[in-house]
């Protein structure tokens, strides 16, 4: 009643039987109190069990006319459909009170029915829709997770490359550091051949300087010789003078001038001939002792040089000794980056998953809270 506080009370069919149920829900129908019940099937058979109670009520005290109305009105409610309303053709006494609150229990089965509807809509859209999200988020994590995989993969790849390519540089450093080496034992051995051959020029120099002096020497005495034999040859010529001066008595004497004149020439030609070889001799003797100095020279250079190679080989050695201790640490660097990048790769995959596992929670999470509100607003309609 209106300004007075309603009485609420709720009907379960725990350890009651259906008629005792009856009894109670129609007195509390009667007196204006208001009932909550939980579903709709309760409310159907409650329905059903008033209804089936005032039907014998109505058989006993022969009101068949109403009965007859209540009974096809139960017949549709049992068939679901409570869009029927009881009509007893009286809207006085117990059977308009009981149609009355029979057709309030039809519209509030409806109207409660509409709301399950609703409920059940709205449920299975947020579940679809939470589904969907977890199917987009699930779908974007693998695909996050396979281009971080592909990117840890190439990573990999080029951190192998990268080793192979340091192993090869190490064997091509260790193969240059032998042929460094060989290089410069060759040099020093030539080092030392060309400073051999250096002294040996030197000696030859020294030996044709003093065939020079020799030959100079030769030249002298054929100087003397030449004049040796002028001098006979003018004293031949002398004689032969005297002798053709004497007749007679010098023809002996001027045989044997005219022979000490011919050997005077002979000599002289002889000298003249030796004077030229000797002359070819000393040109030949300066022009090898011009080429022994120009070679000596040259192997001075070359010395020079090949001691040059030699100390550039030792320093190529050690850049080479340089070069093979730093791949050597690139290697081990390249070493510890491939377990970087494998251990990057795990974690990706497993933040990948921690990721994919929150989104799926989160999702549940809302979907469960927006079950929980749908439920309130469900469950205050039967208050």
């Amino acid at each position: 009643m209106p300004g007075q506080a309603r009485k609420i009370f709720t009907v379960r069919f725990g350890g009651k039987s259906g008629t005792d149920l009856v009894i109670t829900l129609v007195m509390l129908l009667l007196t204006g109190v208001s009932v909550t019940v939980y579903s709709s099937a309760l409310l159907a058979a409650l329905t059903g069990s008033v209804a089936g109670f005032f039907i014998s009520r109505l058989i006993l005290t022969s009101q068949v006319a109403w009965a007859d109305a209540l009974a096809s009105f139960m017949s549709a409610c049992r068939e679901g459909d409570f869009t029927a309303h009881l009509d007893v053709g009286t809207k006085q006494g117990m059977p308009a009170r009981l149609a009355e609150s029979c057709n309030a229990i039809t519209d509030l089965v409806q109207e409660q029915a509409s709301v399950i509807a609703r409920f059940s809509g709205d449920a299975t859209g947020i579940a679809r829709g939470v589904v969907d999200n977890l199917n987009q988020a699930s779908e974007q994590a693998e695909k996050d997770a396979s281009e971080i995989n592909e990117a840890v993969s190439t990573l990999d790849g080029s951190v192998k490359q990268v080793s192979n390519g340091v192993v090869r540089a190490t064997e091509a450093s260790a193969h240059a550091s032998k042929c460094a080496n060989d290089s410069n034992i060759a040099m020093t051995e030539a080092l030392g051949s060309m400073a051999m051959l250096s002294g040996e020029l030197g000696n030859a120099r020294d030996a044709m300087q003093r065939l020079d002096g020799f030959v100079d020497n030769v030249g002298n005495v054929l100087s003397v010789i030449r004049g040796i034999a002028e001098q006979t040859n003018m004293l031949a010529l002398n004689a032969a003078i005297e002798a053709a001066r004497a007749g007679e008595q010098g023809r002996g004497f001027a045989v044997v001038a005219d022979e000490v004149r011919n050997l005077a020439g002979r000599t002289q030609n002889a000298t003249h001939e030796i004077q030229a070889i000797i002359e070819q001799i000393q040109t030949g003797a300066r022009e090898v002792v011009s080429v022994v100095a120009e070679g000596d020279g040259q192997a001075t250079v070359c010395e020079e040089l090949i001691e040059t190679a030699c100390i550039a080989l030792s320093e190529i050695g050690g850049e080479i000794s340089a070069i093979e201790s730093a791949t050597t640490e690139i290697n081990a660097l390249t070493d510890a980056q491939r377990g970087v990048v494998e251990l990057l790769g795990d974690r990706m995959e497993h933040s990948a998953d921690e990721r994919r596992s929150r989104l799926e929670s989160n999702g549940l999470r809302s979907m469960a809270e927006d079950l929980h509100k749908l439920a309130d607003k469900l469950s205050g309609n039967f208050r």
